[in-house]
């Protein structure tokens, strides 16, 4: 669908939407600063990375959280309240109208294409520098690949969440992508569309492989980690590799992250959970060991404007980390432990509402401290030699190398003390993997099970995977929960393997299904955007049609004030969770 905008594209696509009356749209002023020098792009990719956070889309859709104030299994009915109504329309898999704040579709959307607009008026301005014989193109080339790969990030990142997975050629085809944004927009009114997905995804395979062929240096940057630095981009090439099935290349690019090795000399590179859990004493000190930007296990991190530790607090805990979520990742059994997962702490306000994992504690920027105003920031952990550890052990799982996957799944295991922890099992072993994830039957629900059906074949026909391999891809897939919760990682793992789950919503249990093919799987675009004309994600295929009944004694229905959160923040008291 081509369509005529009203505005810039930037506007539309990248900056708060303006409304047609503005006399300003009727100019094309440039005010911008001239890039003009080696120093001016490095400062201007300085700001190129989104303040928008996917996290809390991505964990209220996905399976890692319920609604408290659905009965439990003994009857409990809790009247919690939610954090806002996005969170509402969120778990029921409603298209999201009712929020533009921080958090929401629309600030995504919003960040992410400013993002890509700095790294496109870098790479422009790189162009012409080049052109003018300022500089020549190996000067720049480190520069150039750091604004391709913000580039391809930003876009990647958006179709996780408003596209649907990456399947077979014909779905491919068939699946709408995004506005593939490469050069900055100048005109007043631009024609534009959405790609496929199959040219989506193209576009961004092709920005990672022109970055890497000429990104061999980024000493440049203050803080590499805060920025896609060398080795955060093989491991953003890992992650796209894998969620295209293209497997000898994420052992590649994991390979530069973790050199080869498939034994005790990557545990000094993993995260240290025996430094998180064993001396912190309390959750505000633990976040820095998740977040530490120094440390061998992060590779890019990043700060973000998110209330999401707001959603597992006392006062708007409606939608919160516990039940099946919780009894299926970190508080349940696994191959080589049992009951709790040993290597992680958690945290909660109460315990009955649910926990949360220190990684998403915020920091509080006063604007105003005698009003007690201002910004919440959490740090998001974008990528880590843990995560990439877990891509090349996925990929080795679909290819049959094994002995390979079992090594690489042992290394995470030691360096979360499962195996001083879970004594007297120790070694993770062929053995258990196959006795704990057993082939599960047709239609077993997500959140029923650690094994649940895989419609791969449904998504891409020649998708095949070995049964013989299979026990070992849902060993990956458990661990990738565990180890990337809070992360939005769960919601991308369900849609690229098919997987069905379900939510049950309020007192009366109204159950809203997310079949393999539904195409709430892919979230809906802003209202905005919409409005002035880009194609909608479809509506017509979903799970069920079935308008849950407005729950009794609801207790909240819009954004709570900012007083109101920070009395919440105030009087809550956060103890060590007891599983």
């Amino acid at each position: 669908m081509i369509t005529t905008m009203k505005h810039t594209l930037y506007i539309l696509l990248g900056v708060a939407l303006l409304t047609a009356s503005c006399s300003i749209l009727d100019k094309n002023p440039d005010t911008r600063t001239t890039i003009d020098s080696k120093k001016k792009v490095q400062l201007l990719l300085g700001s190129g990375y989104s303040e928008a956070n996917p996290n809390i889309i991505a964990e209220v859709t996905s399976d890692n959280m319920i609604d408290n104030n659905a009965p439990t299994a003994d009857g409990q009915v809790y009247y919690l309240n939610a954090y806002n109504q996005v969170c509402h329309q969120l778990f029921a898999f409603e298209d999201v109208n009712s929020g533009t704040t921080q958090d929401s579709p629309h600030y995504l959307w919003q960040g992410d294409y400013k993002a890509i607009a700095v790294a496109n008026q870098a790479l422009e301005a790189i162009d012409k520098m080049i052109a003018d014989g300022e500089y020549t193109a190996e000067d720049l080339a480190n520069e150039k690949a750091e604004a391709l790969l913000i580039r391809a990030f930003h876009h990647f990142r958006l179709a996780q969440i408003f596209c649907q997975a990456y399947g077979g050629e014909e779905w491919n085809k068939n699946n709408l992508g995004l506005v593939y944004m490469t050069a900055p927009e100048t005109t007043v009114h631009p024609v534009y569309h959405r790609e496929t997905l199959a040219e989506t995804y193209a576009h961004i395979e092709d920005d990672i492989f022109q970055a890497l062929g000429m990104y061999t240096d980024d000493s440049y940057m203050t803080v590499p980690r805060y920025h896609m630095n060398v080795m955060a981009a093989h491991a953003f090439a890992a992650r796209f590799y894998l969620y295209t099935r293209q497997y000898d290349k994420v052992i590649e690019h994991a390979n530069y992250v973790l050199s080869d090795a498939h034994d005790a000399t990557l545990l000094p590179k993993l995260f240290d959970a025996d430094q998180a859990c064993n001396q912190t004493p309390s959750s505000d000190q633990e976040v820095y060991v998740w977040i530490d930007g120094t440390a061998p296990w992060n590779l890019m991190v990043q700060t973000s404007m998110s209330s999401q530790l707001l959603l597992h607090q006392t006062s708007y805990g409606r939608y919160n980390f516990n039940g099946d979520a919780r009894s299926y990742s970190v508080s349940g059994g696994g191959p080589n432990w049992s009951s709790s997962f040993p290597g992680i702490r958690r945290w909660q306000y109460k315990a009955e509402y649910g926990i949360f994992i220190a990684k998403i504690k915020y920091f509080f920027e006063y604007t105003n401290k005698i009003a007690g105003t201002g910004y919440r920031h959490t740090m998001l952990i974008n990528f880590t030699t843990n995560e990439t550890l877990l891509c090349r052990a996925e990929a080795e799982a679909h290819l049959g190398q094994l002995d390979l996957c079992l090594a690489d799944l042992n290394q995470w295991c030691t360096k979360y003390n499962i195996k001083a922890s879970a004594s007297p099992i120790s070694t993770l072993t062929d053995a258990q993997i196959r006795t704990f994830y057993r082939i599960p039957t047709k239609n077993v629900l997500a959140n029923a099970s650690f094994a649940p059906t895989l419609h791969n074949t449904e998504l891409d026909p020649n998708w095949v995977i070995d049964n013989n391999n299979l026990p070992y891809v849902y060993c990956c897939l458990h661990f990738r929960r565990i180890e990337t919760m809070h992360e939005g990682r769960r919601f991308e793992d369900l849609k690229r393997y098919a997987i069905e789950w379900k939510h049950t919503i309020g007192e009366y249990a109204d159950v809203k299904y997310m079949k393999w093919d539904d195409d709430r799987r892919a979230i809906q675009l802003p209202d905005a955007v919409i409005q002035e004309g880009l194609e909608a994600n479809p509506r017509t295929n979903v799970g069920d049609h079935v308008t849950p009944r407005t729950m009794p004694r609801e207790a909240r229905t819009g954004d709570p004030t900012e007083d109101e959160i920070l009395a919440s923040e105030l009087s809550s008291t956060i103890t060590e969770a007891l599983d």
